[in-house]
């Protein structure tokens, strides 16, 4: 009878190499994780950080004297534009301030009078308008009164060429009367208020005087009764009425040719 022959599977290293491989990659893997690690704790050690430190505070070191060197030209420059008196020191600026008030309160005064000044000069120059205009209508009389003047000298020069006479009123404090003058000329006779420029009244013969007279009061009248040559015979009786009625009166004696009583402005001129 024939033996029969075992068939064992053969024997495989397989998966001890799986195994070799796996750790081997791990450690591996370890090996890289603790050399990066060193190298990172060897950059981050204390000698790199502080190189790495000290240039950082050099350059803000350079930084920073740059930016000192700006400040301190923007200073000079403010300095230069600033009045000197900005940097007085605090002493300084309180006496500075001291007497600032005291022109302040100085200048106060000054404004306070000036304005009283003003109000003054306002006044004065009112004063002054008013005295202008016054003297402005003085001017003006004044220039009417020359005018009048000179035409009263015309007349009075005509007066002259003329045979007009001129009988001038008595003051009034020394005859506080209306002046009139009584012209006989026959028996016509002819009134007029001496100084008022209006023609004449014209009566015919005593009764029509005497009529005149009626309603006046004696003691405001005063009569100059002018006597012409030709009127010596009536001339007596007229003063007798004068008389009879209590009239204050005068006479004189006039030439045929003088005119007395202009028939147009009567006893003015």
């Amino acid at each position: 009878m024939r033996k029969r022959k075992s068939r064992s599977k053969p024997f495989s290293m397989f998966a001890f190499q799986d195994i070799i491989t796996s750790v081997t990659g791990i450690l591996i893997l370890i090996t890289l994780i603790l050399a990066l690690e060193l190298v990172n704790q060897t950059e981050s050690s204390p000698k790199n950080r502080t190189a790495e430190l000290n240039t950082s505070l050099e350059k803000q070191l350079e930084n920073i004297h740059d930016v000192k060197l700006q400040l301190q030209n923007q200073l000079d420059l403010n300095r230069r534009k600033v009045s000197p008196e900005a940097f007085f020191d605090p002493n300084s600026l309180k006496k500075k301030n001291e007497d600032l008030e005291r022109l302040n309160r100085d200048a106060e005064n000054n404004l306070s009078i000036s304005q009283d000044k003003l109000v003054s000069a306002a006044k004065q120059y009112r004063r002054l308008k008013k005295v202008e205009r016054n003297r402005s209508k003085e001017k003006e009389d004044l220039k009417r009164l020359q005018k009048q003047l000179e035409n009263i000298r015309k007349k009075i020069a005509k007066l002259n060429n003329s045979n007009r006479l001129i009988y001038n009123p008595i003051s009034q404090q020394k005859l506080p009367m209306s002046q009139w003058l009584v012209e006989l000329a026959g028996t016509r006779i002819r009134v007029a208020q001496i100084g008022v420029r209006a023609a004449p009244t014209v009566l015919n013969g005593e009764r029509q005087f005497e009529s005149w007279l009626s309603g006046r009061n004696p003691g405001n009248y005063y009569f100059m009764v002018l006597l012409r040559p030709l009127a010596v015979d009536s001339y007596r009786s007229i003063l007798e009425v004068l008389d009879q009625k209590g009239y204050q009166y005068g006479y004189d004696l006039i030439e045929s040719g003088t005119v007395v009583i202009d028939k147009n402005v009567g006893a003015s001129f």
